[in-house]
């Protein structure tokens, strides 16, 4: 109605737009979409390289978010637990996956994980969701790298963990 009301009166078709006052609704809460355990596999295996192996592996096995897996350091991650530097500049402890784990030996010890092309900082997080979203649709699925975030929770939701626990591992206020 919005739509048609802006177009009448941007063509003089009516004086006044009934809907200029009204409040937009707001979106919708989109729902998880988590991948399957095929599409897990076909993705892992279709990854062009260890950087993006390890994208996805940050995103399934610890539901970093793509600005969170860009600024993962040698020094956030021990055996036991990593550090994430996430959304609103906040930092949490998590526990590290045995698949993290393995990751974190072929990793610098120190530094970023992921470095920039030019040598200064840190890959950006656009490119970590675009590549991954890339790679999905190479492989014939929807959506980017948030899919594998999804996939966490919903796999430690079908374990029978506290949803207040998952809360806390996803980084969730509420």
């Amino acid at each position: 109605m919005r739509s048609y009301f802006t177009f009448a009166r941007d063509y003089d078709l009516r004086d006044v737009d009934p809907m200029a006052k009204m409040r937009r609704p707001k979106p919708g809460r989109g729902i998880p979409r988590p991948l399957t355990p095929e599409q897990v596999e076909q993705v892992l295996a279709a990854a062009p390289n260890a950087n993006m192996r390890a994208w996805l592996t940050l995103a399934l096995y610890a539901g970093l978010r793509a600005h969170e897996i860009a600024k993962i350091r040698g020094e956030d991650v021990t055996q036991e637990q990593m550090y994430v530097f996430g959304k609103g500049s906040t930092g949490d402890q998590i526990p590290t996956h045995p698949r993290i784990w393995a990751i974190a030996q072929e990793r610098p010890k120190v530094g970023w994980w992921f470095p920039s092309r030019s040598g200064s900082g840190h890959v950006t997080s656009l490119s970590v969701s675009t590549l991954t979203a890339r790679l999905f649709k190479d492989c014939g699925i929807e959506g980017s790298i948030h899919r594998a975030r999804h996939s966490y929770a919903t796999n430690l939701l079908r374990s029978g963990v506290n949803i207040r626990v998952v809360q806390e591992l996803m980084r969730h206020r509420s």
